[in-house]
């Protein structure tokens, strides 16, 4: 819940231009990860699909999140384990 929290205030920050540089680099450089996945639909990584995680080759599902909240979270990790 506290990561949740932390991507929707950060996105708040973001729509004001108050968020942190480092912020945004990092939600800039998961988001293009998430451009090509498979797991995405629109702007959610889509929990009704599975996909392979990147390490442990274990079938993962999307975890439903907003992606471009999420991506902000410094803690958050890819269900997928991409980032």
């Amino acid at each position: 819940m506290k990561q949740i929290l932390e991507g929707w205030a950060k996105m708040v920050a973001l729509k004001f231009n108050q968020l942190d540089k480092d912020s945004q680099e990092l939600a800039s450089s998961r988001l293009s990860i998430c451009d090509s996945c498979e797991m995405r639909l629109g702007a959610i990584c889509d929990p009704s699909k599975v996909a392979p995680h990147a390490i442990t080759g274990n079938l993962t599902r999307g975890c439903g999140c907003s992606l471009a909240a999420k991506t902000l979270v410094t803690k958050a990790k890819c269900p997928l384990g991409k980032w």
